[in-house]
This record gives structure tokens, C-alpha cells and sequence, in this order.
């Protein structure tokens, strides 16, 4: 920024830093997911949002977010500090949030769906619908050349 600009922000009194509030700044967003978490969970009985989830997508997204950084927070990499909280993995935990998923059915249970839509369709071109998405990558890991 030029010294011209920074001037003339100071001029009108610009704050550069921010007063402390003893919060950090995503403490807000943090809770009023957590708050959602737990409206999905009295509705659908778990805390398992799928992430092509319609009704909220930004609900979906932290949902993917608080396990991928449960992920960096299990591997204590010194290079890299989580963006969560043993305070916020305990209140997660607190709700029945399940950091793991499987994350597709098992290959003989996807392998028989695609041997239904070959008998079905007269091939294996599975469109690309979330629905059928697992039986697409089962297909494309029967000899790992697809």
C-alpha cells in the first residue's frame, strides 16, 4: 500500500489493529454452525451432513471442514497447526459427531449394483449422479487401468 493511502486512512482515524475481545474472529461462524450441527442432528438424527446437502451447503462444507482438520490436528505435524480445538473436538464429540466415515460402500456390495445396471442398461457407462457415483468408482478400481 502506498504511503499516500496508508495517510489517508489515517486521516479518518483507520484502526489497523482490531480491539481484543478475548474471541477469535471465526468464533461467531464456529457457533452458529455448531448450532445448525446440532438443528440437523434433532432432525436427521445424526451429525453425518452429506456435502451435496441442499438445505445448507455452507452446513455441509464445515461439517468436511471440522474432519479434515480433526485429520491435521491427530498428526501433530509442528509444520502445520489445525484450525480446531481439543475444546472443539470434545463439544463435536459431545453431539455424536463421527470424525470418520466409511468412505464408500464395500467393493462387493458396489461391485453387484454394477453388475445389475450392466443387465439393466446393456453396459457399465454409470452417469456421474451422486447416487450412482460409488458404483462409477468401483468400476474404476476393478484393475486400477481406468
Amino acid at each position: 500500500m502506498s504511503s499516500e493511502r496508508i495517510e489517508a486512512l489515517e486521516r479518518i482515524g483507520f484502526e489497523w489493529t482490531r480491539p481484543k475481545t478475548g474471541r477469535k474472529p471465526d468464533d461467531t461462524l464456529w457457533w452458529k454452525r455448531f448450532h445448525e450441527l446440532e438443528e440437523y442432528k434433532g432432525e436427521h438424527g445424526d451429525c453425518n451432513v452429506p456435502i451435496n446437502y441442499e438445505t445448507n451447503r455452507p452446513l455441509a462444507k464445515w461439517v468436511m471442514n471440522q474432519r479434515a482438520e480433526y485429520t491435521r490436528f491427530m498428526e501433530d505435524n509442528p509444520n502445520r497447526s489445525p484450525a480446531i480445538s481439543a475444546d472443539r473436538i470434545e463439544l463435536l464429540n459431545s453431539i455424536g459427531f463421527e470424525w470418520r466415515l466409511r468412505e464408500r460402500p464395500e467393493w462387493d456390495e458396489m461391485y453387484d449394483e454394477l453388475v445389475v445396471f450392466k443387465q439393466t442398461h446393456g453396459n457399465t457407462l454409470v452417469p456421474m449422479t451422486p447416487s450412482l457415483r460409488p458404483i462409477i468408482n468401483t468400476a474404476c478400481s476393478l484393475d486400477g487401468s481406468i
